[in-house]
């Protein structure tokens, strides 16, 4: 366990006194590295959020209160804990589970995964060219002076 982690599991409460501790990384997330942490004897994901986050513009706080809004109906986990300033996460993770990508994202995933290089560079290629033609399509409007 690097340095960065453990200060991290630290500042996370209960689990600071735990007799029983095991970490596990969690393939999949594009901006988070993921764990897997077992506590005397329940289990959690633990969410450490990349650097990029705040460039992206994510909101870790309005994360965490849609994911306890899906958790109430049945649909997500439990958020436990949002460790701030950076927005790491902890979730209650009752049984097995197994992060998931969906739609593009994974398509262009599982292509630069599988086939390297060349397909992430087709990858940007492609976002870029898309990008381009949806300022085309729906480009401004206004009448210029």
């Amino acid at each position: 366990m690097d340095a960065e982690l453990a200060e991290i599991i630290r500042r996370v409460p209960r689990w600071a006194d735990a007799g029983e501790f095991r970490v596990e990384r969690v393939q999949g997330g594009l901006t988070n590295r993921n764990y897997r942490v077992d506590v005397d004897g329940e289990s959690f994901l633990l969410r450490v959020t990349g650097r990029n986050g705040q460039v992206l513009g994510l909101d870790r706080a309005q994360e965490f209160r849609a994911q306890n809004a899906a958790a109430r109906i049945g649909v997500a986990p439990e958020p436990l804990y949002l460790l701030e300033p950076e927005g790491h996460l902890v979730s209650r993770a009752d049984g097995a589970f197994e992060l998931a990508q969906a739609g593009f994202v994974a398509f262009v995933s599982s292509l630069a995964e599988r086939h390297g290089l060349a397909y992430g560079v087709f990858a940007v290629v492609i976002a870029i060219a898309s990008g381009l033609m949806v300022g085309f399509l729906f480009g401004s409007t206004r009448k210029k002076t």
